[in-house]
C-alpha cells in the first residue's frame, strides 16, 4: 500500500468514528430524557412543537395556582 492509501483510509475511519459517536450520543440523550432538539436550528417544527407544549405546561401550572 501506498503511502497516499493509508492516509486516505485512515481519514475515512475517523471520519467514520466521528459519525458514530455523534449518533451514540444523539440517541443516548434521548434515552436520559434530554431535549433531543438541542442542536437544531430555530426553525426546526419538532423543536417549536416542544417548546410549545412546554409553555403551554407552565400555563396551566400557573392557573392552577391562581385558583
Amino acid at each position: 500500500m501506498e503511502l497516499q492509501q493509508i492516509i486516505v483510509i485512515a481519514i475515512v475511519s475517523l471520519c467514520a468514528v466521528w459519525a458514530g459517536v455523534r449518533i451514540f450520543q444523539y440517541f443516548k440523550r434521548i434515552e436520559n430524557n434530554g431535549n433531543p432538539c438541542e442542536g437544531c436550528n430555530s426553525s426546526c417544527a419538532m423543536k417549536s412543537m416542544h417548546n410549545k407544549t412546554k409553555c403551554d405546561c407552565e400555563k396551566n401550572a400557573e392557573m392552577q395556582r391562581k385558583s
